[in-house]
């Protein structure tokens, strides 16, 4: 799905190019000042190693762009053969890694089991009343876990394991569909890969909570998807899918204030590219729809909660925005040292998979401007932005601190960035730019790689009708002359009524059946 370049999107990029420019800073200089390098120094190839991304960044996609004008898009089968081939290795490897993990965790120790001997089943087990409602359920998750399979460590990090899987997978749907193949690739590949998620054996809430928000996520793109295809249509079928996901955010935005976040995905349908002009009033049901529903399902939960537990409903409203108010405003670290192993072996390798992951996120500060009216990167900046000033005012609790969320969806964005430098125009332009459903391509006689877009009513003319100009089209390709053959079939005689030249014969007019002459058939 592709969102109008605006003011508002300009400013998300330049926001994203900030933090861009101070990661890559950031991390030249962690990488140079323990080796005694100078901040001068660092700074220099700071600078360089950004002018060479974007500098790669335009070469690439201009290269990419004159091979795909000449290739065309026959290629279909095979990305998609490449594509699940690598899904399904990432996810064995995230697999493999995490379980790797786990067997090198130590189970007796007393790291990472607060939660575990909160919930483990004793005679005198209680769950602890949290007022934190992501961590309350997590507590009866596991405690019903261990009450089906016993007090065993091993069962507590299998669930953490299975939850973090889970997410990559809904996470790889929701950005397939919402930006594209390139973006969920590289998402996914962050999700099972990366240093920073390493702590797959670290018992608590966040991976129970971020499997619920990225079900949550796939069900607010179900809805623009379903708008940005029928958004046009009059009635309540093409908007209602926004009240669904309005419930859906109502009932994360009670468990963690972080899930009030995905109304940003159901606001960016105000700047959705549909297939067809859709008005703005009924963008604006949408959107009005998707906040009507969040509201609604937010207070049937603090009304459940109240009947559940015998408390007045303003009290645990109150309670609910005591733990998620504002509080001292902090920095967000960047970095900082990993409490437990990670899955690089040596620093070599750790300094090689910062550099690459620092080097895509870069990509998109420069892939932005390849296009000239589409983007795909704003609504994943937006969320990234939202949720680091959630988590600088202090308005997240230190149980889910929402960093690794925070990271993930930078590393959405930096995927994004990649997808921009590949030539998808052929693809927008079906989407969007008043390319209708019944127009077709055809390809003319020894222009093979010159595909044409030509509208079905045009084919009984001789020459080409007038092209619109395309993005990918680099120079005008002189127009040809179709070949029509002759239609060797007869044509059908044109039916004209006859007027009788005599009366009938009888006096009951409904009687048909009188006899004529053999050379009588009527067209003489």
């Amino acid at each position: 799905m592709n969102y109008k370049k605006g003011i508002l999107s300009v400013i998300l990029w330049f926001i994203y190019a900030l933090t861009a420019g101070t990661v890559l800073v950031g991390t030249t200089m962690v990488m140079l000042l323990p080796e005694g390098g100078s901040r001068p120094i660092g700074l220099v190839i700071a600078g360089v190693w950004l002018a060479l991304t974007g500098l790669v960044v335009f070469l690439l996609h201009r290269f990419l762009w004159v091979k795909w004008a000449q290739n065309g898009e026959g290629s279909g089968q095979v990305k998609l053969i490449i594509e699940g081939l690598a899904v399904v290795a990432l996810i064995a490897v995230g697999i493999t890694l995490r379980v790797r993990e786990s067997m090198q965790y130590d189970i007796s120790g007393a790291a990472g089991n607060i939660w575990f001997d909160a919930v483990k089943v004793t005679e005198t087990t209680r769950i602890p009343q949290v007022v934190h409602g992501a961590v309350y359920f997590y507590l009866q998750v596991l405690h019903g876990l261990l009450v089906f399979l016993g007090n065993k460590m091993t069962a507590a990090l299998v669930l953490q394991i299975v939850l973090q899987i889970l997410t990559g997978i809904f996470l790889y749907f929701a950005v397939r569909k919402l930006t594209g193949m390139v973006a969920a690739v590289v998402s996914l590949a962050y999700w099972m890969l990366c240093p920073v998620l390493s702590g797959a054996v670290i018992l608590g809430p966040e991976p129970l909570y971020q499997l619920l928000w990225m079900i949550g996520l796939c069900v607010c793109v179900e809805a623009l998807d379903s708008f940005r295809g029928r958004g046009d249509t009059p009635g309540i079928r093409s908007v209602g899918g926004f009240f669904l996901s309005g419930i859906v955010i109502g009932i994360l935005g009670y468990l963690d204030v972080a899930g009030l976040l995905l109304l940003l995905v159901v606001f960016s349908v105000f700047f959705l590219e549909t297939k067809q002009q859709v008005k703005w009033m009924r963008r604006i049901c949408a959107g009005a729809l998707g906040l009507f529903g969040t509201v609604v399902a937010f207070f049937a939960c603090i009304a459940l909660d109240a009947v559940g537990s015998g408390k007045k409903m303003e009290n645990i409203l109150l309670a609910w925005w005591k733990v998620f108010s504002p509080g001292r405003f902090t920095w967000i670290a960047l970095y900082e040292q990993p409490a437990v192993h990670t899955y690089v072996p040596d620093k070599v390798a750790t300094v090689i998979i910062a550099a690459v992951m620092v080097t895509i996120l870069a990509c998109g500060a420069f892939s932005y401007w390849c296009r000239k009216e589409h983007e795909r990167q704003s609504v994943w900046i937006a969320l990234a932005l939202a949720l680091g000033i959630l988590n600088g005012c202090g308005m997240l609790s230190e149980d889910m601190p929402g960093l690794t969320l925070l990271y993930l969806l930078l590393a959405v964005a930096a995927g994004a960035g990649v997808q921009a430098v590949l030539p998808y125009e052929m693809e927008l332009l079906r989407e969007v730019k008043g390319v209708l459903p019944e127009t077709v391509e055809a390809v003319p006689v020894g222009a093979a790689s010159t595909k044409r877009r030509l509208k079905v009513q045009d084919l009984e003319t001789e020459e080409f009708p007038e092209e619109e100009p395309a993005d990918f089209q680099e120079e005008p390709v002189e127009t040809e002359k179709i070949q029509l053959i002759e239609n060797p079939l007869p044509l059908p005689k044109k039916h004209v009524p006859k007027v009788l030249d005599y009366k009938l014969n009888g006096d009951d007019d409904s009687d048909f059946d009188y006899p004529v002459a053999d050379d009588d058939d009527f067209d003489h």
